[in-house]
């Protein structure tokens, strides 16, 4: 994916991130196309985003970073209301908009008021509770003792704003997004693309449930059929990659290269992994499956952590520790390294990179 083939809206905020280095999911839920929001060219944009040194942070992180936020209406192919830009984004000119508004909303309701008293056998009222009204009103509910919990939910419910149009499709665009890129983001860990296959096996030998395991789209004719004809056809290909994977972090680990054969190495195995992620994306393995295995590179991570200090400690003071305690915890760091194939840093990098996606 090339910036000059980006649509206008994405190309805009991609050249502001980039002078900045930073983009927030916010920014790129509003920004993206609808026709944009598929695995594959989320895949392709992250590529992209990676090669720019953009990196993607939460929307409250973005007080702390250094640029200005970037602003764009909702980029959508559905046609609705839209909300006011001061009251989601904070814009300044956005002021003048609500006083317009306000000005509108006045005059509209002198006009209003004007003929309802006009009009005969009207009392001048709409039978409507005003905001102070109905602030007493269910204070004084809640301060009583209510037994029926239908009616306790809805006395509570009645407190609670509905979402404009405009909020549920940013929401449901951002959920999707966001899930894309999580799902992405961990399975193009080689000890998740691992976990996976073994999920995969499992259901194509019938020791998993099907329908349990798997998201199965109700919109495309014989999806089941599909999944299941694609899955040994994948996971074969993708136990080709984690084996080529694991022959260039041996040669990494145990022997002498120099930056340059190392950096290509690195990114040799980095495309790989984002094939794996593609393989096994088609195999449309649930959300749920996919969460646990964030845990377990959680887990691994900070084992992994602790155990460096750990040995830090025994270089700083050699004498307080035995021998085979030091070979010990050296012999179970290589361990959990070759399993997750990673170098520490790297691997809490992209921790924390899913852990921020997730949260998001």
């Amino acid at each position: 994916m090339k910036l000059r083939h980006l649509h206008p809206s994405l190309k805009s905020l991609v050249q502001h991130s980039h002078g900045r280095k930073w983009m927030s999911y916010e920014e790129l839920n509003t920004s993206i196309p609808d026709e944009m929001v598929h695995p594959t060219k989320i895949d392709q944009l992250l590529v992209l985003l990676d090669s720019l040194s953009i990196e993607l942070i939460n929307y409250q992180d973005r007080r702390i970073r250094n640029g200005d936020q970037f602003y764009a209406p909702l980029h959508t192919n559905l046609k609705f209301k839209r909300d006011n830009p001061f009251m989601t984004f904070g814009l300044k000119n956005g002021e003048e908009l609500i006083q317009e508004q306000a000005q509108q909303e006045s005059e509209d309701g002198e006009a209003e008021s004007a003929n309802t008293s006009a009009a005969p056998g009207h009392d001048g009222g709409d039978g409507l509770l005003d905001e102070s009204e109905r602030e007493a009103a269910i204070e004084e509910v809640s301060t009583k003792r209510i037994d029926d919990p239908i009616r306790m939910y809805l006395t509570q419910m009645g407190t609670i704003p509905l979402l404009t149009r405009e909020e549920e499709i940013r929401l449901a665009k951002k959920i999707e997004t966001t899930r894309m890129i999580f799902r992405r983001k961990v399975l193009e860990s080689d000890y998740a693309a691992m976990q996976a296959v073994e999920i995969l096996q499992q259901v194509h030998n019938g020791d998993l449930p099907f329908d349990r395991t798997m998201r199965i789209s109700t919109a495309e004719e014989n999806a089941k059929e599909k999944i299941a004809s694609r899955i040994p056809v994948n996971i074969a290909t993708v136990q080709r990659l984690l084996k080529r994977n694991e022959l260039d972090w041996e040669q990494l680990e145990g022997t002498r290269v120099d930056k340059a054969t190392t950096a290509e190495i690195c990114r040799t195995m980095n495309m790989r992994r984002r094939k794996m992620a593609t393989l096994l994306e088609e195999c449309c393995l649930r959300t749920a499956k996919i969460q646990p295995l964030l845990r377990k590179i959680q887990s691994i991570n900070r084992k992994i952590a602790e155990l460096g200090r750990e040995l830090e400690r025994v270089r700083k003071h050699p004498e307080r520790y035995h021998p085979e305690d030091r070979e010990v915890m050296e012999e179970e760091l290589r361990g959990l390294r070759s399993l997750v194939l990673e170098r520490p840093g790297d691997l809490q990098e992209r921790t924390v990179h899913m852990e921020r996606v997730f949260n998001e």
